[in-house]
């Protein structure tokens, strides 16, 4: 099966997306944040996503911290890896 978009919609300051299968839509809010990554980050990213992508891992959580700048990257049960601004690779 599908899914469907059927509507994208205001609501004052915030924006809502309506998806679902027909009959059965729901309205999800899309926080705007913005992410300030490095180019050292976002080669790093692709880079770790697509090697644990080729070792048939499932990525759980891809996060940006827009505190610390660092990216948050969980798979697999017991993969943990975060990418500072240098693009420098730690498992956790």
């Amino acid at each position: 099966m599908r899914l469907f978009c059927q509507e994208f919609r205001h609501c004052g300051e915030k924006r809502e997306i309506c998806f679902g299968f027909p009959g059965q839509f729901k309205y999800v809010r899309i926080e705007e944040r913005i992410i300030n990554l490095t180019t050292a980050q976002a080669f790093k990213s692709v880079e770790v996503c697509q090697s644990l992508s080729n070792m048939l891992r499932d990525i759980h959580l891809f996060r940006f911290d827009h505190l610390t700048g660092n990216i948050y990257i969980l798979a697999s049960e017991s993969i943990e890896i975060v990418i500072n601004q240098n693009g420098e690779m730690n498992f956790v």
